[in-house]
């Protein structure tokens, strides 16, 4: 059985990893505990969050139902 994601819910997981491999690199450029493997680190982040993000099924169900809670609680709010 074979899943097709719409265009909107592919757009939750490049932005969910846009964003938070964003955020790791960041951080493995400014802390100086990767001083001497800042590239390493780097590559071993972005990997990490693209399987994860783009990957992995469970991960991608949760930023779904993480997405539909969030478009939920705005409506309820408007």
């Amino acid at each position: 059985m074979q899943i097709l994601r719409g265009d909107a819910t592919m757009k939750i997981f490049y932005g969910t990893y846009a964003g938070i491999s964003g955020l790791l690199v960041a951080i493995c450029l400014s802390v100086d505990a990767a001083k001497d493997h800042r590239v390493l680190w780097v590559v071993v982040d972005t990997l990490a969050i693209f399987y994860v993000c783009l990957l992995n099924r469970w991960s991608r169900n949760h930023l779904v139902g993480f997405a539909n809670y969030l478009a939920n609680l705005e409506r309820r709010s408007a």
